[in-house]
């Protein structure tokens, strides 16, 4: 190149020197591409100098199939870089969100102090999971707490209750005995008998459970004390299918219905009446269900739950329901207008 106040053009064919006035030219002298050059020429307002560039015409001609061959080059390149984002993406944060989720669901369905393996995680996530067995244990460690607590609770009361119906059946018991002393000493002694077998029966009962069959058994013993007392006047039907017979109940827990009957129904009538005990199985929302009915043909007038000591029995068997079924079981007490 040389200083000049035009621009020199070298032909790449003829290397022929041609000076021209312009600052900025392209020359295209050869008319076959593969054999020439593209001169573009620059004139510097500041140095005065001019620069010339000679560019291929094979590379600026060149066909389609190179550029394209090129672009799918990068194209792939490209594909399988994002294939790889993807895949770490999966790895390192879709996949262990997923198990986390996971986790706290076996949390939510009671599975308490499941863990979950934090390992290969980045830092963040680890914390993450770290956090998670912490609160999983320590939430089993305290649920663990509180169940043994009501475990403990729930025995303390059935303990109470069952101590009030023991002095309260007996209570009533010896009154019925009592009662016979004076009319029919013969009959008195041999209800004594009974209620020596009763005893024995009640006493003995140190579960909190026992079957559907038992109870009735037991019912029966504490009837034929009542039919010394109101003879004739006591008529007792019971209906409990034999499939029910193996269901568990709370053990004493008929008896109180029983003797409520009697003394608020049947006693209170001068012709005496029909006591009906029946079992049922019913569907509900929640699953099926054991009814059990105590039905007396007495005077009809309102019950209700009295807390006083006239009503311990009655008390009794609404707190034990509560206490061992909660929402589950229900206790109704229903006047018949008929």
């Amino acid at each position: 190149m040389n200083r000049s106040s035009g621009d020199i053009i070298i032909d790449a064919v003829s290397e022929k020197k041609h000076v021209q006035p312009s600052s900025f030219r392209y020359l295209l002298e050869n008319k076959a591409p593969q054999q020439g050059y593209l001169q573009v020429t620059s004139l510097s307002s500041y140095s005065g100098y001019t620069f010339v560039q000679l560019l291929p015409y094979k590379d600026l001609f060149a066909t389609p199939d190179r550029f394209s061959i090129i672009f799918a080059v990068y194209l792939l390149i490209s594909v399988v870089i994002l294939f790889l984002y993807s895949v770490s993406i999966h790895k390192y944060v879709k996949y262990p969100i997923n198990k986390l989720v996971g986790a706290f669901q076996k949390l939510r369905d009671g599975n308490f102090g499941y863990q979950v393996n934090p390992d290969n995680l980045p830092v963040e996530l680890s914390y993450l999971f770290d956090g998670f067995n912490t609160l999983s244990v320590r939430l089993s460690d305290l649920i663990n707490r509180v169940y043994k607590q009501e475990l403990y609770t729930r025995e303390i009361e059935f303990k109470q209750l069952q101590s009030q119906i023991n002095p309260h059946f007996l209570f009533n018991a010896l009154t019925t005995i009592g009662y016979l002393i004076k009319t029919s000493p013969e009959r008195a002694f041999q209800t004594l008998l009974q209620l020596t077998k009763l005893l024995r029966g009640v006493l003995s009962k140190t579960a909190e459970f026992c079957d559907l069959d038992s109870e009735i058994k037991l019912i029966e013993s504490y009837l034929e004390i009542e039919r010394a007392r109101f003879e004739e006047r006591l008529i007792v039907a019971v209906d409990v299918p034999n499939e029910l017979g193996n269901v568990p109940v709370p053990a004493l827990i008929l008896q109180p219905l029983v003797e409520n009957a009697i003394k608020h129904g049947i006693a209170e009538s001068k012709a005496g009446g029909k006591l009906i005990i029946s079992a049922s199985r019913s569907s509900t929302v929640s699953g099926e269900q054991l009814v059990v009915s105590v039905i007396d043909s007495g005077s009809g007038k309102p019950l209700l739950i009295d807390r006083g000591s006239s009503g311990i029995g009655l008390t009794n068997v609404s707190d034990r329901l509560l206490s061992h079924y909660g929402r589950l079981a229900s206790f109704k007490l229903t006047t018949l207008s008929n």
